[in-house]
């Protein structure tokens, strides 16, 4: 399942992983200096607090969760810069 950042939309990320999805995905998009080129309204910061919340709250109601993020090359990344956010 592909997720937002669930923004102001308390509770949403819980209903997602109390469903139980076989995959969590919220997507990074890009490295953290081209992050508000790529998402101007996202913060770098909040995307990984969304998958460590995720997992947080599967483990607090008892089951796995995979989860997983995209980001996307080509908006001018270096590769130092990718390589420190795989």
């Amino acid at each position: 399942m592909l997720t937002p950042d669930f923004l102001h939309k308390d509770g949403a990320l819980e209903t997602v992983v109390a469903a139980k999805p076989d995959v969590f995905n919220h997507n990074l998009e890009t490295v953290p200096r081209l992050y508000k080129t790529a998402r101007p309204g996202g913060r770098y910061p909040r995307s990984l607090d969304v998958l460590r919340h995720a997992k947080d709250t599967a483990r607090r109601l008892s089951h796995d969760l995979f989860t997983k993020a995209g980001v996307m090359l080509g908006l001018g990344e270096e590769p130092d810069e990718v390589m420190a956010v795989l």
